[in-house]
């Protein structure tokens, strides 16, 4: 492992992370270290159950989902319409939604227990010689570098095959309104070596027992100190933007609100990056997809280059996922909230 990775927790983390600063109470930190008990024991009958187990669960998972979250396989179905520009038969379109649910099973399962399925000398079975080189290529550039993957597949096992080649990453992560859920994503993800960056939306505290906001807050230098390190930032560049973004094609579908601010960042300071994912095989194993080391191309102007940059990625993620459209969560409302009144 790198000298990085080592370092104490607190080393790997930048700014504020509300996992460890939230001040949580006695009484809560009891009720998180039961949860840790109890996924610690459920994890035990996994892994003594097996693959014919996990396959038990994903069927029942997935059929369970299925049936409770209907208004998901409504927006699906819109998604799979515009994306495809209605060119789908509708038994095409169930296929996809129903792979979809069994993907959502596989995806639960891993990011709870990837300790049962994905321990570290199973994990390095999937990486390949090419994308450690370009990992290589991408750590040996001076001044910082990006890795920009989607919700295709499964981004938390994309961060595992990342460390298991020895490459140091920061990944940006929204923490979660659970305190058990936010703390236990965040270690396991320090506990493998990689290091963690929360976005300013989500860095909270906790106040006489209430959530507190930090407000919203610019990573700008915080960002700019680790790219002067030569540190690698990581984040999901697929999300909807809410707020200020930019109106992007998206899988075809003009006028899409997409998140920006992390690209701003690679724009401004001319960082290279590559794109990748980590989608299931068919015979349960992982296929580890890494683009060519990429460059911040000039556009003659600050905007239209991240504009160019932006759609760069986008039209290589959408040949990805039109490969395995059964991998992306079509169930969210990815394009401009009008499609979906």
């Amino acid at each position: 492992m790198s000298e990085f990775s080592r370092r104490p927790e607190r080393e790997r983390i930048s700014g504020h992370a509300s996992f460890l600063d939230r001040g949580t109470p006695w009484w809560q930190m009891l009720q998180i270290r039961l949860a840790d008990a109890l996924l610690w024991l459920i994890g035990c009958l996994l892994w003594l159950g097996g693959r014919p187990l996990r396959r038990l669960l994903v069927r029942g998972l997935s059929g369970l989902a299925y049936r409770l979250m209907r208004n998901k396989q409504r927006i699906a179905n819109i998604n799979l319409d515009l994306a495809y520009r209605n060119q789908l038969s509708a038994a095409e379109k169930a296929r996809i939604i129903r792979g979809m649910y069994t993907h959502f099973a596989n995806g639960l399962l891993d990011l709870l227990f990837d300790w049962v399925y994905w321990p570290p000398k199973d994990i390095a079975h999937y990486v390949t010689p090419e994308g450690c080189e370009r990992l290589k290529a991408l750590q040996d550039h001076p001044g910082g570098s990006a890795i920009v993957s989607c919700h295709l597949g499964n981004p938390d096992l994309a961060f595992k095959l990342i460390r298991a080649a020895d490459f140091d990453v920061f990944a940006m992560y929204k923490g979660f309104k659970s305190p058990w859920f936010d703390r236990y994503i965040a270690r396991k993800r320090l506990k493998i070596g990689g290091a963690l960056i929360e976005v300013p939306s989500s860095r909270h505290r906790i106040v006489n027992g209430q959530r507190v906001s930090l407000g919203r807050q610019s990573l700008r230098d915080e960002v700019r100190a680790l790219f002067a390190q030569n540190h690698c930032i990581g984040f999901l560049a697929d999300q909807y933007a809410s707020g200020n973004g930019e109106m992007l094609t998206v899988l075809g579908v003009p006028e899409t609100p997409t998140q920006s601010g992390a690209w701003r960042y690679v724009v401004e300071n001319r960082v290279p990056f590559v794109m990748l994912l980590t989608v299931y095989r068919e015979d349960g194993g992982l296929d580890w997809r890494c683009s060519e080391v990429m460059q911040v191309e000039d556009q003659g102007e600050e905007h239209a280059t991240l504009i160019h940059t932006m759609n760069q990625a986008n039209a290589w993620f959408e040949e990805q996922i039109r490969r395995n459209p059964e991998q992306y969560f079509w169930g969210h409302r990815r394009f401009n909230r009008s499609h979906y009144a």
